[in-house]
């Protein structure tokens, strides 16, 4: 939008509003190319309280705000508090610096404020908030981001004659340019760390160093602006003191966005053929998981797969096709898999049935040995066809022809594979590093962790979490059995996830001001989740030792913390082999059985930079799922006060993709393929922390 559009309106009140909302932080920016003077009148009208100046547009009385050298000097001063990054958001109780620095580096896959053009915000003093609008509001000029502030210092002679021509002239002007310019160079980082600032604890060449998160605002302004525009999932925060915290979150009143995008499990009451699914065999019917079927990410996966002829050739859009393929093999494999679990429950109790149950179809397909006969894929395909028609909004894919020929070729397969594989795993596939042995967690119970994985994100937890949860645990088992142990890669199922937004109420931990007394510090808004999880550690043990720790060291060793919550084992009753050491083999056998309701968090072959990119891809395949993958530094590690360890560095958190993978998947597809594909390991690069494949 341009300005000369809100300028034509020609009722006042309505008028002021629109110019209020569109120079607000939320809003998209507005253009101000060829009306810069009417901008410079706006912009001085707007650091004032709203209801001061009636009429933003009135020339008067921005004449009579820029003579007002007290309220001017006011205006110079919050140009120094400008940043490229909030240190007080969430929390407004740091103070005493700011953050202007550049983008931190591109890494391929993972998303940052690099994709985005630079933008500045404002945080400081709550007092201050309208002031700081006069210089700091951000606008387009020329198809690039600027505030007033940049311009007049940048010497653009457009600008400084629009200030000129309100009367601010000669010796004043140049007084007001190097106020500004002086404010410009205010320190760039503070040279302390705040006790109210978060840290965390990194290896990052060959030493540990602190790092500090810190929000991007222009990656929270553009996530206001996708929410507003309605192309994303979000879930609302409330921030207490709002203007305290800046001026994003001044303009809307301290309510935040954040994108919202949990793991979405179904629970399952039953996963085996109970005998009610015997007596509908012999109703003539089938027990195939036909829920499935609906789901909206198979769904979108065949929509793609319809219009794949009008697809641009583009990388994006080769990715989506592959993956709509690949979620069609595994929506298809989890509709398959309770004749697969008939015969692993069943095998050998069948002899006596009738011959109508042993000349079902779900019996000749998991008795089938070798290539399936093209009759027994034909009357599966009429199976399933008839079924997808049995939904209202899958109707449309049923017999469809750029579908028959896909979904014949994956059922020919699947049937080919024998259903789940047998697969074992020989000493001799064991690399030289000692990799063949797992420390394998199995139940745990997980409450109050935080589903905010970083100020941008809620859903799963933070893929740092998990690093930081096998590292500690790496730590202190070594500690206890005396071996020298390491831990390369973990890897991830989630059992239940249940979401809950209360707010905690923090423990009296502040000296209150009466001696002998203690305050609670603010309340911050934040949201947390409850799972039960199982986890798998791939150790690297060439000397041996793990066979040899006893099993009640392991369990002492486990960590009581995950991602800000309390961890749990099972209760005795449940899982009195929760915390086990396991070859492949053995491992193999557990993990194949684990309920379908379930998914593997596994890195996604699908990557993207661009945020915009990734969501569509997470709003059309509901397998796909942003998660925080590690953090990029703003700076290389310095001595800094108030750092809890030598080193320290303020960083920014990372966005990737993560590929929910459902336990079927990996029955069929064997235990190479779940080694290849589900293991995280933390991968240090240049200024970087990255999760990634391990």
């Amino acid at each position: 939008m341009h300005i000369n559009d809100i300028l034509n309106i020609q009722d006042v009140r309505e008028r002021s509003d629109s110019l209020r909302k569109c120079f607000c932080p939320y809003s998209e920016l507005v253009d101000v190319t060829g009306s810069e003077a009417s901008a410079v009148i706006v912009l001085i009208n707007l650091s004032v309280k709203k209801g001061i100046v009636e009429d933003l547009s009135s020339r008067k009385s921005a004449q009579q705000l820029l003579a007002d050298k007290k309220h001017l000097l006011s205006c110079i001063r919050e140009i120094g508090w400008q940043h490229s990054h909030n240190l007080k958001h969430p929390d407004a109780r740091v103070s005493g610096g700011r953050i202007m620095v550049n983008p931190p580096l591109n890494y391929a896959g993972y998303i940052s404020s690099n994709a985005l053009e630079k933008e500045f915000g404002w945080s400081h003093d709550s007092k201050t908030y309208n002031t700081a609008k006069m210089f700091c509001a951000a606008f387009l000029w020329n198809g690039c981001v600027n505030n007033l502030s940049m311009l007049l210092s940048e010497g653009y002679t457009v600008w400084r004659d629009a200030v000129r021509s309100l009367g601010l002239k000669g010796k004043k002007f140049e007084e007001l340019v190097g106020a500004i310019n002086k404010c410009i160079a205010y320190p760039l980082l503070p040279n302390e760390v705040s006790q109210f600032s978060p840290q965390v604890r990194f290896f990052y060449q060959g030493d540990y160093v602190a790092v500090t998160p810190v929000v991007s605002h222009a990656m929270m302004v553009y996530i206001q602006r996708l929410v507003r525009r309605k192309v994303c999932s979000s879930v609302g925060l409330g921030f207490p003191r709002p203007a305290s915290i800046g001026d994003l979150a001044g303009s809307v009143g301290g309510h935040i966005n954040a994108l919202y995008y949990p793991p979405r499990l179904k629970r399952q009451a039953n996963g085996g053929l109970s005998e009610a699914r015997v007596h509908a065999i012999m109703q003539g019917k089938h027990f195939f998981y036909k829920s499935c079927l609906s789901d909206d990410g198979f769904l979108a996966a065949c929509e793609v797969l319809v219009n794949a002829k009008r697809f641009s050739t583009d990388r994006v859009r080769r990715q989506e096709k592959r993956h709509a393929a690949s979620k069609i093999k595994s929506t298809l494999r989890e509709w398959l898999s309770p004749a697969y679990e008939w015969r692993e429950i069943f095998k050998g109790k069948i002899e006596g049935s009738s011959f109508k149950l042993l000349d079902s179809l779900e019996w000749r397909i998991s008795s089938l040995e070798g290539n399936p006969p093209p009759a027994l894929v034909r009357e599966l395909n009429i199976v399933l066809n008839d079924q997808l028609g049995s939904y209202s909004k899958a109707r449309r894919f049923a017999y469809h022809h750029e579908l028959m020929m896909p979904f014949k070729a994956i059922l020919r397969g699947s049937l080919k594979a024998s259903g789940f594989r047998e697969e074992l795993v020989s000493k001799s596939n064991w690399d030289e590093g000692g990799r063949g042995l797992y420390i394998y967690l199995k139940n745990i119970q997980v409450y109050d962790a935080l589903a905010m994985a970083n100020p941008y994100l809620c859903g799963i937890p933070s893929l740092t979490a998990l690093w930081g949860l096998t590292k500690e645990y790496e730590i202190k088992l070594k500690a206890l059995s005396h071996t020298s142990l390491k831990f390369d890669g973990v890897a991830w199922f989630l059992r239940e996830y249940q979401e809950r937004g209360d707010i905690k109420i923090p423990a009296p931990t502040k000296l209150a001001r009466e001696p002998g007394r203690l305050m609670r510090s603010g309340l911050l808004p934040a949201r947390f989740c409850d799972m039960v999880m199982d986890v798998v550690i791939r150790v690297s043990d060439p000397d041996i030792e793990l066979a040899a720790i006893e099993p009640h060291l392991l369990q002492a060793a486990c960590p009581g913390r995950f991602a800000g919550g309390v961890l749990h084992p099972p209760g005795l009753r449940d899982e009195r082999h929760w915390c086990q050491v396991a070859e492949g083999n053995g491992l193999f056998k557990q993990l194949r059985r684990l309920p379908r309701s379930g998914r593997w968090v596994t890195p996604g072959s699908m990557q993207s930079d661009s945020l915009f990119e990734t969501l569509e891809l997470c709003n059309k395949f509901s397998d796909l799922r942003p998660v925080s993958a590690g953090y990029a530094l703003l700076e290389d590690p310095i001595g800094r006060a108030g750092s809890v360890m030598e080193q320290h560095a303020f960083a920014e958190s990372l966005i990737s993709l993560a590929h929910l993978v459902s336990p079927i998947v990996y029955r069929w597809e064997g235990w190479k393929a779940f080694t290849q594909q589900a293991f995280w390991g933390m991968r240090p690069e240049n200024r970087a922390m990255l999760m990634s494949k391990a």
